[in-house]
């Protein structure tokens, strides 16, 4: 039997608001006559059905383990009583009443949150998951959800709430209740297993519905791993931490709440580093990469196995000598005596000319892509001589290979030799980069393109 509002039980709670129901459980509001502060009330209608048996042993277990813990961001336990009424009897639980929103209604009434605050979030939970771990035995929640964490109104806070599925016994071996939310349930769960590495898994869908919004059961997978799409996470380090949380095997994840709150906080420096330098020059291998706020640039030097230093000091005197040749006999033509028809012999001297004279050319050519407030061009430059500029619409493609393209032999394994192909069918090297840093250009070209 459901109870109504404005009825007092116990003689001192009030029945305000009712916040869930079941067949056999309700969850009310009520204000405590006692201290004039509101808390929740949660009744179990205890008959001889088995199933409600098991949930009044998830009750219990709910109040014994509120009574031990101390955490400022999980519900303080205020009092457990059994109530007898007309139709029967009750168990019921009395804890603080936290006032906020939870997340779920969050993304539901405003849409989903940044990383910056998903990442404050993950490290909030993961401080109240490391004082829950480290019990002895460990408190695992097991039904973290974005139903269960409240944003408190008072300072915005992300709290822990309903120990309805807690476990505290974690004897090996030991066949325990399947219980949880699907969807946010590591897969050990479903065999009746759980460790503090489940609350992790649980985590991470968690994480992954703030961002994207989507239930974690409608997400794709590859086998049972869900695939953390780098549309919804464009952070690869952060990318990476949250599909270590989602690994299928437990043994795969991080073993502890502090291991994944390191981790997250090293990513976290890691990428405001990266971001903090993104406005200097970035040189890998042949190429170097500059970033500022309203710019992106590329440039390309020309790579040779030659040491550019001594093939120019060699060609220049090359071309002079060459030129004072090809000079003098011009001016003596009447009286050319060589050994080569004259025209054989210009021809002779123009051809040294060019072959001492491309290497210097092509030693000054240098190649770069420029992208600045309306400008997409790819240009070469030969020096001073010369300037040949490609404009670029913005449904230009980006290439990825891990081959270089001039030798065609894989590069370093983890680097990637990115080409950049206009609409018609150009090809522009951008030259090297390692795995982040061609991460981080790709990113950067999808901006461009787009605006």
């Amino acid at each position: 039997m459901f109870w109504k509002a404005g009825e007092l039980f116990h003689e001192r709670y009030k029945l305000l608001h009712r916040l869930s129901s079941t067949n056999s459980k309700q969850t009310w509001l009520v204000e405590d006559r006692a201290t004039q502060q509101n808390c929740v009330l949660k009744a179990l209608y205890f008959s001889s059905d088995e199933q409600v048996w098991q949930n009044r042993k998830l009750l219990e277990r709910e109040a014994a383990t509120l009574k031990s813990i101390a955490h400022p961001n999980i519900p303080k336990f205020i009092k457990d009583f059994w109530l007898e009424m007309s139709e029967g009897g009750y168990f019921c639980l009395v804890n603080e009443y936290i006032p906020g929103e939870s997340l779920a209604d969050l993304v539901v009434n405003k849409g989903t949150l940044s990383l910056s605050r998903v990442k404050e979030i993950a490290a909030e939970i993961l401080a109240i998951l490391e004082t829950l771990h480290n019990y002895a035995p460990p408190v695992i929640h097991r039904d973290i959800k974005p139903a269960n964490l409240i944003l408190r109104t008072a300072d915005q806070q992300v709290c822990l709430i309903d120990f309805g599925s807690v476990q505290t016994d974690t004897t090996a071996g030991k066949t325990l209740t399947i219980v949880g939310t699907y969807g946010y349930m590591a897969p050990e769960q479903f065999a009746g297993q759980t460790s503090p590495a489940s609350d992790l898994y649980s985590l991470g869908a968690t994480l992954l519905y703030l961002l994207s919004g989507l239930d974690p059961a409608d997400l794709p997978r590859k086998g049972s791993q869900i695939i953390v799409d780098e549309e919804i996470v464009d952070d690869r380090t952060f990318r990476k931490w949250l599909e270590q949380l989602l690994m299928p095997d437990c043994n795969e994840r991080f073993k502890t709440a502090l291991e994944a709150k390191k981790a997250l906080l090293k990513g976290a420096e890691k990428t405001e580093l990266r971001l903090s330098k993104e406005h200097l020059p970035v040189e890998k291998g042949n190429s170097q990469l500059k970033i500022n706020f309203d710019s992106l640039q590329v440039s390309v030097p020309y790579s040779s196995n030659f040491n550019f230093s001594i093939t120019i000091f060699v060609s220049i005197i090359s071309v002079v000598f060459g030129l004072l040749l090809s000079v003098s006999s011009l001016k003596n033509l009447d009286h050319y005596t060589g050994s080569l028809p004259l025209p054989l012999y210009i021809l002779n001297q123009l051809s040294l000319l060019i072959l001492f004279g491309a290497p210097l050319v092509v030693a000054i050519r240098r190649e770069k892509l420029l992208f600045k407030k309306d400008k997409r061009q790819y240009i070469i430059y030969w020096g001073f001589l010369f300037r040949k500029s490609y404009q670029l619409s913005a449904s230009f493609q980006v290439a990825i290979d891990y081959l270089d393209a001039g030798s065609k032999r894989h590069i370093m394994s983890g680097d990637q030799f990115i080409t950049l192909i206009d609409n018609k069918g150009r090809r522009f090297p951008l030259g090297k980069f390692n795995e982040e840093d061609a991460e981080l250009l790709v990113k950067e070209l999808k901006k461009w393109q787009e605006k």
